[in-house]
């Protein structure tokens, strides 16, 4: 098995600094929020060229809104989150994410 190590992990903190990071780095850099598979990733060999890590959960982008007629999720918006906003303000027309998001994460 392969060890992914990258050389760089930064907790961003704004969009500019994503952006600037990307550009800097080009195809060498990855957002994750979280990396819950990005080692698993890493260890199958499919992050070879991937240098830095650009970390966004501290960039407050974990929200659910309804707009208009659609929901808006934030990039960091867990599952658990999603779920409990789905049950308490969407009604049933949304029955199927409450279940789905069910079926992914057990309650």
């Amino acid at each position: 098995m392969k060890v992914f190590r990258p050389e760089e992990y930064v907790f961003a903190t704004s969009a500019e600094q994503v952006i600037r990071l990307l550009k800097e780095q080009r195809d060498r850099a990855l957002i994750i929020a979280g990396g819950t598979t990005i080692h698993e990733l890493g260890s199958r060999g499919l992050l070879e060229d991937v240098k830095t890590l650009v970390d966004i959960t501290k960039m407050n982008l974990s929200y659910v809104r309804v707009e208009n007629d659609s929901i808006r999720t934030g990039a960091t918006t867990t599952f658990a989150e999603l779920l409990n906003a789905s049950e308490s303000r969407f009604g049933p027309e949304l029955a199927v994410l409450v279940e789905t998001l069910r079926s992914i994460r057990p309650m």
